[in-house]
């Protein structure tokens, strides 16, 4: 006879799967550790198969983060804060073209890792914008600065620029000093010193003839952007579009600086173009060439039929399973590779040929 504890166990476990509508097993059919068992797997398979209802939600709730950070990091001077709401406003735009092309837990994923960068560039723009975050982001837009004006003082000779970048660096060490000590509104005074300082020397450095080479730079710098854009070509991208807008208009402000005798501001602004623009090469040119693709395609078509085989002779449904999604991923590979998007189509086929060397693993 069984005992009448078990018994009362498996008689709430089957009440409570009763109001999950997959199953309709009579409790008397199983034992209390399968009703155990099917219940915790009820929730992860129901998780796991999202409707495109639901992954729209989720990246809608992305794109109301990502727009309440933009205002927060666009307040601050961050160029850490804005790289990475940039990383993230990349991985939504993926996460969006995965969802597009039907890929919709992908998606999910790509969307959350999104909104975890925005957070974070959050948290840098809020830490920026206290006393100790505007001294540690001051002291490292002047270090730049004050490398470029030594190294201009140093190549035109000029005593006079050199004796002020000179002071400069004292001010500089004095304002380290303040802010290890967690001075920092007496770090920010002396940074203030440090950018006077140096504004005097790239005077003096625009008045005797600097101002040419700065313009030649200028000049150097707008030809990069235009490699940059053709790199792009009809990219839909929208954080690389963004930051090509961006890099054009700090472009302009940087000439129109130069023209009205403020090199310092021109000097850094064109720094910040520069970056701007490789950024924008390193992503362009991070997409690989159809060729190696095709390459990948076929590695995978090559394994297939044999493997197909062997996991249908093991009897191993996860590894069938595998085996399907990797197929349904090799085909949307070769989709967007036909659609002109060579990035998904890598991510397609190389998550592709990851399950289908998992399914080869189990059917071993």
């Amino acid at each position: 006879m069984v005992p009448a504890g078990p018994k009362l166990n498996e008689g709430r476990i089957m009440n409570k799967m009763a109001t999950h509508k997959t199953f309709a097993i009579p409790a008397g059919r199983l034992s209390p550790v399968i009703c155990l068992v099917l219940l915790l797997i009820v929730p992860i398979t129901a998780s796991a198969q999202r409707s495109p209802q639901d992954v729209q939600d989720i990246l809608d709730q992305t794109d109301e983060v990502l727009m309440r950070v933009r205002e927060i990091v666009k307040e601050t001077d961050s160029e850490q804060a804005r790289r990475i709401l940039m990383d993230a406003e990349h991985r939504q735009a993926q996460a969006r073209e995965l969802h597009a092309h039907g890929n919709g837990q992908f998606a999910i994923q790509m969307s959350k890792k999104a909104r975890d960068a925005a957070r974070q560039a959050e948290r840098i723009a809020r830490t920026a914008n206290s006393y100790e975050g505007q001294a540690l982001e001051r002291m490292g837009r002047l270090q730049e600065t004050y490398d470029d004006l030594k190294q201009r003082a140093h190549d035109s000779e000029n005593e006079m620029a050199m004796r002020f970048v000179r002071e400069a660096e004292q001010a500089f060490r004095r304002a380290r000093e303040q802010y290890r000590q967690t001075r920092y509104d007496a770090s920010l005074m002396l940074l203030k010193t440090v950018e006077t300082h140096l504004q005097r020397a790239a005077r003096i450095l625009f008045e005797s003839g600097d101002a040419d080479r700065l313009a030649r730079e200028l000049d150097n710098t707008a030809d990069l952007l235009d490699r940059a854009s053709g790199a792009m070509g009809e990219s839909t991208d929208r954080a690389l579009v963004d930051m090509l807008e961006r890099a054009r208009r700090s472009l302009d402000e940087a000439r129109n600086a130069l023209t009205d005798g403020d090199p310092m501001h021109a000097l850094r602004l064109g720094r910040r173009v520069r970056e701007q623009a490789q950024r924008i090469l390193r992503q362009a040119n991070s997409n690989p060439d159809t060729t190696s693709i095709r390459a990948l395609i076929t590695r995978f078509d090559s394994r297939q039929a044999e493997l197909a085989d062997r996991v249908q002779g093991s009897g191993d449904e996860q590894a069938a399973a595998n085996l399907r999604k990797a197929r349904d991923l090799r085909d949307q590979a070769e989709t967007a590779l036909e659609n002109g998007n060579p990035g998904l189509a890598l991510r397609s086929i190389r998550s592709a040929l990851g399950l289908q060397k998992r399914a080869g693993e189990r059917s071993i």
